[in-house]
């Protein structure tokens, strides 16, 4: 009987043995895929973030330039395009967990827009890369 005993056990124990296996492959693969997918998701945003944030800078740019060189001397949109570089310029590149990352972006995008307003010119940031509505 003891011999028939250790028999069931063992194949109840190997039973049980292959479920907890199993479970810790499952948890196991799911972590690599979560961080597979957090980290193509991360890739992703900064990317976008990068894109929409060098749009803004490379535009204001170009218009500082073409304040300077040009004869009429607009202070107010001067002083808005460099508060605009500031903000560009105070914008967290390397802390992607900074608290006011998203408060950031959104100043930059509405001292975008009082630029875009002083300058009479209607132009957004596209997403896929395309500017709309560029004229001048």
């Amino acid at each position: 009987m003891d011999t028939d005993d250790d028999f069931l056990e063992a194949i109840f124990m190997n039973e049980n043995r292959c479920q907890d296996e199993g479970f810790l492959e499952g948890q196991a693969d799911g972590r690599r895929k979560g961080l597979q997918e957090g980290f193509h998701l991360g890739c992703q945003k900064g990317c976008e973030i990068g894109t929409e944030i060098g749009f803004y800078l490379g535009f204001s740019q170009t218009i500082k330039l073409n304040l300077l060189d040009s004869s009429k001397n607009k202070d107010r949109v001067l002083k808005a395009v460099n508060n605009l570089n500031e903000l560009i310029g105070s914008f967290p590149l390397t802390e992607a967990q900074h608290p006011s990352l998203q408060e950031q972006i959104q100043a930059v995008r509405a001292k975008f827009k009082q630029v875009t307003s002083l300058l009479g010119i209607q132009t957004q940031f596209s997403p896929g890369g395309v500017v709309q509505g560029a004229s001048f």
